[in-house]
């Protein structure tokens, strides 16, 4: 056993020797290597210092080879550009006429997309071409614009609206081909604006050919509006439609729309509003100067030409609400246009009732038998007048304030306040109030002065309230005025009606004051009961002196009531006929019943003979029928 483990120690002494002459074997290799690897790291270091600047070279090298190869292909490019260019340049300077409007554009949209690859290249060697470029392109944009000029001025031949007005026809338009053309050449042209630096863009071009257009088509209109129509009198109002603003407005209705179709169908949606403005802006100047000289004349004889004034108003209303509903443009610049002769229109209203007042203080003659005056009848015919243009009317009417066109008021400081609740027509039916109680208060005082004689002065204001309250009645004012009880114009008529024909009848009460007679209870009482009054039975109960009294009341009697009957007759044919049955009912009723009474009580005294009593109550009666 002991053998064997020898054997076992033997065998691994000697595999343990091995293993360490191979160790001190790969040891010596190891250092040899170590030297090898120190001398081989020396010679690269030697090798590395030798070789860097050679390294270094030819990168240097590799580069400027690239440089040169992106050199020579930009250089190919721009050779390549440049022989382009001259077939560009030929087709561009030809213009669109020669080439045709598309291959143009086309040959420009090519120059366009070169400039923008020259533009993305900073090299130095572009910006020479690019340059080029730019200025073909410019001349391209130019060449564009005299083309768009040219083809605008095709279509600038002035036309006469009147005779599309008349007939209700379509104002003409640009041909279809052509606006398309024109929208092709402001879109490009718009495109290329920033950078082509044009005198003009296209709407500045299109704004000032197309305006002198609308502005000359429109002259002939212009000039026939600027006079308001020669009147047959001094005194004729201003009717609706003498003037011809109103065809004027139609025509720029008509011609503006058309040229809102054109621009439409041109320019793009947000260069629209711009163009309308600026193209029918001469247009609109011309207007706004014919009205401003209308203005002028109306101030001239307003109160007969005012109206004008408000037809004018309603007219550019109109107009602009038109043009607004159509275009969405120059609403308010229209409405602006009325300025002037809003201010003229409101100050007539104010200058129509002070008129009143100036001209019936100005008459130094009235007519002798108490007839109306001519000038009632110019008053109402104004306010008939003013009828025909009622949206106008109420806005002036408004702007003063409910009462403001009295003199001396205003919105401000009149002491009736502006319901704003009031409609048009109630405006106008005070206003129709103020103006009558002005007109007749006036005419009264007026008449007083020149008459003396309060019966001619009550049948002169009589026959003129007649007179007005008959124009009221056979017009439009009489619904405006019936509907509208509250403005006190239907109560100011019988007012004054009323007090101009008691004024009159007041003289008749001087003979019903002589009937009057006085009653002595120790003389006995009348016969009461309702029987017959026996006139001889009280006759002769009285004296002498009675009798006599009693004669001389029935001749002083006869002597009024025949002065008044006269002079009654003689102003009867020039008294309006309401006014005959209305004074004749007011006298009838005033002298019969006493004339009646005191003819049962006493016409015996005269015992027949018609001396001192001339009529029976027959006979009073058919004298008073007569006076109607």
């Amino acid at each position: 056993m002991a053998g064997v483990r020898n054997i076992d120690h033997r065998e691994e002494s000697a595999s343990v020797a091995v293993l360490e002459a191979q160790a001190a074997k790969y040891g010596e290799l190891g250092k040899k290597i170590t030297v090898h690897q120190s001398r081989i790291v020396e010679v690269g270091d030697n090798l590395k210092e030798l070789m860097g600047p050679a390294y270094n070279d030819t990168q240097v090298l590799q580069t400027t080879s690239n440089n040169i190869d992106k050199v020579l292909a930009a250089l190919e490019r721009a050779r390549q550009m440049s022989q382009d260019k001259g077939e560009e340049e030929q087709i561009i300077r030809n213009g669109p006429a020669s080439v045709g409007l598309q291959t143009y554009l086309e040959s420009l949209r090519r120059v366009e997309a070169k400039f923008q690859q020259l533009a993305n290249n900073p090299m130095r060697i572009n910006q020479e071409a690019q340059n080029e470029l730019s200025q073909l392109l410019q001349y391209g944009a130019r060449k564009l614009q005299e083309q768009f000029d040219k083809r605008i001025q095709e279509d600038n031949r002035p036309l006469e609206p009147l005779n599309f007005t008349t007939k209700n026809a379509p104002f003409p338009q640009i041909s279809g081909s052509k606006v398309a053309e024109l929208r092709e050449l402001n879109r490009f042209i718009s495109s290329t604006q920033p950078r082509a630096a044009a005198n003009l863009t296209t709407i500045q071009v299109y704004s000032n050919v197309r305006g002198q257009y609308l502005a000359a088509s429109l002259q002939n209109m212009a000039a026939g509006s600027t006079n308001i129509p020669k009147k047959k009198s001094e005194n004729d109002l201003y009717r609706p439609g003498q003037s011809t603003v109103n065809v004027y407005a139609q025509g720029i209705d008509g011609m503006f729309k058309a040229e809102w179709n054109n621009i439409c169908s041109i320019f793009n949606r947000e260069e629209c509003g711009i163009t309308f403005e600026t193209t029918t802006a001469k247009a609109l100047n011309d207007y706004s100067k014919t009205l401003r000289d209308l203005n002028s004349q109306i101030k001239i004889a307003i109160t007969q030409d005012c109206f004008l004034a408000f037809e004018i108003i309603d007219v550019t209303n109109v107009l602009s609400y038109q043009m607004d509903s159509v275009t969405g443009q120059l609403k308010q610049q229209i409405r602006d246009l009325c300025k002037p002769l809003r201010d003229t229109a409101k100050n007539s209203l104010v200058e129509m009732i002070e008129d009143i007042r100036r001209r019936v203080n100005g008459m130094v003659m009235l007519p002798p038998d108490g007839a109306a005056v001519a000038y009632t009848t110019e008053v109402i015919k104004r306010l008939q007048n003013l009828t025909n243009f009622r949206d106008s009317v109420a806005s002036a009417m408004t702007s003063l304030g409910d009462g403001g066109w009295m003199s001396g008021q205003s919105s401000s400081s009149s002491s009736r306040q502006f319901d704003v609740g009031a409609d048009k027509d109630f405006l106008l039916a005070h206003y129709v109030a103020d103006t009558l109680e002005t007109l007749f208060s006036c005419l009264e005082q007026r008449g007083l002065t020149i008459y003396k004689l309060k019966p001619t002065t009550g049948i002169f204001l009589a026959n003129n309230v007649a007179v007005a309250d008959r124009m009221i009645r056979t017009s439009d004012l009489q619904p405006i005025v019936a509907t509208n009880e509250r403005s006190g114009a239907p109560s100011k008529v019988e007012q004054w009606r009323k007090k101009g024909i008691n004024t009159y009848i007041d003289a008749w009460r001087e003979p019903i004051l002589i009937l009057r007679d006085v009653q002595y209870t120790n003389r006995g009482r009348p016969a009461s009961g309702g029987g017959p009054i026996d006139s001889a039975s009280i006759i002769k109960t009285m004296s002498s002196k009675d009798k006599d009294a009693y004669k001389e009341k029935f001749k002083t009697f006869n002597v009024l009531f025949e002065s008044l009957c006269q002079k009654h007759k003689e102003i009867l044919p020039n008294m309006e006929r309401d006014i005959r049955s209305a004074t004749s009912r007011e006298i009838s009723q005033l002298v019969e019943p006493m004339y009646a009474r005191f003819w049962d009580r006493y016409h015996e005294v005269d015992k027949g003979k018609g001396k001192y009593v001339r009529w029976d109550k027959a006979g009073m009666a058919n004298q008073i029928l007569n006076l109607g």
